[in-house]
Order: structure tokens, then sequence, then C-alpha cells
């Protein structure tokens, strides 16, 4: 079970790292 928590924030960081790389490229676009 430690893994699948272990797997669940890689998954979740991983998540939000793409979010934020999103916003960067929209934020390119804009100015």
């Amino acid at each position: 079970e430690h893994k699948n928590d272990d797997l669940m924030h890689v998954l979740s960081a991983g998540k939000s790292k793409i979010f934020f790389y999103l916003l960067y490229i929209l934020s390119q676009f804009y100015n």
C-alpha cells in the first residue's frame, strides 16, 4: 500500500507540473 501512496503522490505532482507548464505556455501567447 505504501508504494501505491508514492504512486499517487508522483501522479499528483506530475499533474501540477503539467498544469503550470500549460499556464507558462498560455502566458507566452498573451505577452
